[in-house]
């Protein structure tokens, strides 16, 4: 799915975001994103339905709230937002580029 999710936003037109980033604190991983625009410091997710888990959703959000803290912008997506919304998904991710 982070390679249907890459390549729509490749396909409508933006740039290849970088897989598997990892985003450090000096020598301390904070996390490791699916897909990322460093130059941006935007990180995309596919959250799937392990997620949804009461331990794996109460880590994501303290993995997250780290992320914003030191600067990220975080989008997450789902499987229904990859099939039927790609658009809506490259929208948003160009809404959040700096100009």
């Amino acid at each position: 799915m982070e390679t249907r999710l890459r390549l729509g936003l490749v396909d409508s037109g933006l740039p290849r975001p970088v897989a598997q980033f990892e985003v450090r604190d000096g020598s301390r991983l904070i996390a490791r994103l699916d897909l990322a625009y460093p130059q941006w410091k935007i990180g995309i997710e596919y959250d799937g339905d392990q997620h949804r888990e009461r331990d794996a959703f109460t880590a994501d959000l303290d993995r997250q709230n780290k992320l914003r803290a030191a600067g990220w912008t975080i989008l997450r997506f789902t499987a229904r937002d990859v099939y039927r919304h790609p658009d809506r998904i490259a929208a948003l991710v160009r809404s959040v580029i700096p100009s």
